[in-house]
C-alpha cells in the first residue's frame, strides 16, 4: 500500500502483526512507523513496550524473543519492536517470518523498515494476506508545492504560494528538511495564521540554518566568546524587535532533534535509526552524530528548558531582547 493511502485508512483499519516499511522517502518512513508506533502504544514511546534495533545487530530468534516477552509495565498491554535497516534480516528470514505470521504473539507487534522488498516473492504475498505493506516512495516535484500547503494546514496555518516557492526554492524536495522548516516557521508565526514569505525569508535561509548549526557547536563546546559572534551574525539577519522569535525558535529546534539522537544513541541505536526515527537525510546524519556527540543528555535537557525559560522572557519581557539571548548563550556555555 501507498503510504498516503496508508496514512489517511490506518486509523480505522485492523491492526497486523507484521508490518512492512519500505522505499527511499525517509521522512514517510518516519510517519508511517511514529503511526504504527502511536496507535499500538499511545504516547508510551519508550520503556518496555518498545523495541527499536538495527537489522545487522540482531537476528530472527532474538526479534521473535521481544516480541513473546509479556510487557508488564506496558500501560496497553503490548509490545511493539521495530527493526530499522532489515533487508538483511528479511532475506534470510523469509520462511521463519511467514511461519510467525501465522502464529504471531497475541500482543507482539513488528515493524520492518527495509530499503526494498522483492515483491515477487510468496514473502510478499504472504504479507498482503496475513501482514501490511507501507511502500514509501519519493513525491514528484510537481506535487512538492501541494504537499508544503497540506503539511502547514496540519498545523492549522496557510502558507501563501510565494511563500511555498521560496521553501521549496531554499530547500528542496527533502521532505524531512521541508517538515523541519515549516514546524519551526509554525513556531515563529505564533497565534497568526498565515506563513508568509517574509516569514520564509527570515527563518529559513542558507546563512541562518548554518549560522543556527555553528551556534549549537560553540554551545556545545563551551566556547562563549564563539558563540557571541555567531550570535551577533544571526542578529545582523533579524529585524528589531524580532530577536527573540526569530533566533530562540530554529536554535530550540536543533537542541530538541540533537536531544531525540542522544537519547536514540544511548539506547543502541545507530546511524540508521537516526535516519527513520529523526526523519533526517541520510547526508545530514554523520553531521548530527557528530554534534551530538559533544552534548550529554542531561545537558542537552538543561538547555533545552533555558531556550524555554528565554523565549517565555522574550515573549513577555518589554526589555532589551538582545540582552536576553546574550544571557541565554552565556548560560548554555555554562
Amino acid at each position: 500500500m501507498d503510504f498516503l493511502l496508508f496514512k489517511r485508512s490506518f486509523e480505522k483499519a485492523e491492526l497486523l502483526p507484521v508490518y512492512v516499511v519500505y522505499g527511499e522517502e525517509a521522512f514517510f518512513i518516519h510517519e508511517a512507523v511514529s503511526l504504527i508506533r502511536s496507535r499500538i502504544l499511545g504516547k508510551e514511546e519508550t520503556g518496555v513496550s518498545l523495541t527499536e534495533i538495527g537489522g545487522a545487530e540482531t537476528s530472527f530468534p532474538a526479534v521473535v524473543e521481544e516480541l513473546e516477552t509479556v510487557p508488564f509495565f506496558g500501560t496497553r498491554g503490548k509490545r511493539l519492536v521495530v527493526v530499522y535497516g532489515a533487508d538483511k534480516l528479511v532475506a534470510h528470514s523469509r520462511d521463519k517470518l511467514q511461519d510467525y505470521m501465522e502464529s504471531s504473539s497475541p500482543f507482539g507487534y513488528l515493524v520492518l523498515v527495509c530499503n526494498e522488498l522483492d515483491r515477487r516473492t510468496s514473502f510478499f504475498n504472504k504479507l498482503n494476506r496475513k501482514g501490511g505493506t507501507v511502500a514509501c516512495r519519493r513525491i514528484q516535484d510537481a506535487q512538492l508545492l501541494s504537499w508544503i500547503t497540506s503539511r502547514a494546514q496540519s498545523y492549522e496555518k496557510q502558507i501563501s504560494l510565494d511563500a511555498c516557492n521560496i521553501l521549496a526554492e531554499n530547500v528542496g524536495n527533502s521532505l524531512s528538511l521541508l517538515a523541519g522548516h515549516i514546524e519551526k516557521l509554525v513556531v515563529s508565526v505564533g497565534r497568526r495564521r498565515e506563513i508568509r514569505p517574509e516569514d520564509v525569508e527570515g527563518l529559513v535561509g542558507a546563512d541562518r540554518q548554518r549560522d543556527v548549526f555553528e551556534l549549537t557547536g560553540a554551545v556545545a563546546r563551551k566556547d562563549f566568546p564563539k558563540a557571541l559572534k555567531i550570535l551577533a551574525q544571526l542578529l545582523r539577519l533579524t529585524g528589531s524587535g524580532e530577536e527573540v522569535v526569530k533566533v530562540i525558535p530554529p536554535l530550540r529546534w536543533q537542541i530538541g532533534r540533537l536531544w531525540r539522537a542522544r537519547r536514540i544513541l544511548n539506547g543502541g541505536g545507530d546511524k540508521e535509526a537516526l535516519t527513520y526515527s529523526l526523519g533526517v537525510p541520510r547526508r545530514y546524519v554523520d553531521d548530527l552524530v557528530g554534534q551530538t556527540k559533544l552534548f550529554s543528555e542531561k545537558n542537552l535537557e538543561r538547555d533545552y528548558r533555558l531556550l524555554l525559560e528565554a523565549d517565555l522572557e522574550g515573549k513577555v519581557s518589554s526589555g532589551n531582547n538582545k540582552i536576553i539571548l546574550e544571557k541565554l548563550i552565556f548560560n548554555l556555555c555554562k
